[in-house]
């Protein structure tokens, strides 16, 4: 008050919303303290969720990636096949992690537009794009 920053001096959480100009303003029971607190853990986990499911997909994709290149300098037609494998193996999985990153990501639509993280919807249809893209070289060595 003495700085001139308060609007007043209030004595009831009524008085506090007539001071800041709210004819609406009511305490919430305690039950929506619980729902609120709620609510944010399962936000936090999804968060949570999201930030993991996407780096794994990463991650498989990358092994993919390097699978794929061990595959030019196999020495023969057994280790080729071999190396299809594990790429198509690790490009599965990725497709899976990008799949939940999805359903998530539709779920809670904030967690890729809001900012929360630093991923992206087009960063799972790019990766999907780029698995697309393996799968079809590899279409040569089968």
């Amino acid at each position: 008050m003495a700085c001139g920053l308060a609007l007043g001096v209030a004595d009831t959480l009524d008085a506090g919303g007539e001071l800041l100009g709210m004819k609406q303003w009511r305490q919430l029971p305690p039950s929506a303290t619980k729902i609120h607190h709620a609510w944010k853990r399962q936000v936090d986990k999804a968060v949570r969720e999201y930030d993991s499911v996407i780096k794994q997909a990463r991650g498989f994709y990358d092994d993919a990636v390097a699978a794929s290149h061990a595959i030019k300098v196999a020495r023969s037609m057994g280790e080729v096949r071999q190396r299809v494998a594990e790429c198509v193996k690790h490009l599965d999985q990725s497709e899976q992690k990008l799949a939940r990153a999805s359903a998530l990501a539709g779920k809670y639509p904030g967690l890729v537009r809001g900012g929360m993280i630093g991923h992206s919807t087009n960063e799972i249809e790019e990766r999907r794009a780029q698995i697309s893209g393996i799968r079809k070289i590899l279409e040569v060595y089968r």
